[in-house]
């Protein structure tokens, strides 16, 4: 009767212990999808700054920006020579689709000045270039 029961007892364990290793390998197999689908999403996000225009009397900047990958881009912050400038909310670019962003610098900039322009989308891609003030 004592090795009835303790062969119950070893059967229970051992299902308790092998239903915890189940749960615990799907819920790294989940957290391992997600990390690769975050990567991939990453991948296909395309996008440069096609043009940017200054105005000196107001002191603000728009950045064209061009999306040519197979994703949508969501612009998170542009930087102005390492700087943040403020922008308002989240900008959302379609593929295919060229969209003028409205910042204003924090420090001013002049005629002639080389402005190194950011922009970084919320899957933390960057594009960054230099341009000059006309």
């Amino acid at each position: 009767m004592s090795v009835m029961l303790m062969m119950l007892l070893v059967s229970i364990i051992a299902t308790i212990i092998i239903n915890w290793g189940q749960n615990l390998v799907s819920t790294q197999q989940t957290g391992f999808s997600s990390i690769l689908e975050a990567s991939h999403e990453r991948l296909k996000e395309a996008f440069t700054i096609e043009n940017v225009k200054f105005d000196l009397e107001n002191q603000k900047i728009t950045v064209y920006v061009r999306n040519y990958g197979s994703i949508s881009v969501n612009v998170a912050s542009i930087y102005v020579n390492h700087t943040a400038a403020s922008l308002n909310l989240y900008e959302t670019i379609m593929p295919g689709e060229v969209k003028g962003i409205n910042v204003s610098p924090q420090t001013p900039f002049a005629r002639k000045a080389t402005q190194l322009i950011t922009v970084s989308t919320s899957r933390g891609n960057e594009y960054e270039a230099y341009f000059v003030v006309p």
